[in-house]
């Protein structure tokens, strides 16, 4: 066998793996680019009433997550992060799990639970 065709072997088995990568990437971050447009990846936010004072501790907050059924079970250590968006009065409270619950920050009522598919998908891309 010579060289050159050789090389084509070796530059065919390269270039597949990387082709693949560069297509995952890409349609995933199609996907990122997009996700507040589609409710399957990611939960559409919700506004919540706007009083002139939105303090709320934030142990109410996961109080409000336990409100919501299925999630009673819910402690500290099950939360994820706090995405506090005062401009919209709500808090997102996003748990390990993946699961989004958005409280009212003025009620501390949960407004809406959703399931963060987007959060899948940049792991993936990442």
């Amino acid at each position: 066998m010579s060289a050159a065709r050789r090389w084509r072997r070796v530059h065919y088995w390269i270039a597949l793996p990387l082709m693949v990568t560069a297509l995952v990437i890409a349609v995933t971050g199609g996907l990122l680019a997009v996700r507040k447009d589609f409710a399957g990846l990611q939960p559409p936010t919700r506004e919540g009433a706007r009083p002139g004072d939105l303090t709320r501790p934030v142990g109410d907050l996961v109080a409000a997550v336990r409100a919501v059924p299925g999630l009673e079970a819910t402690q500290w250590t099950d939360v994820d992060r706090i995405d506090v968006r005062p401009g919209d009065g709500i808090a997102k409270v996003i748990l390990k799990s993946r699961t989004e619950v958005q409280v009212d920050l003025a009620t501390a009522r949960p407004l809406q639970t959703g399931y963060r598919t987007s959060d899948f998908i940049e792991t993936i891309h990442d």
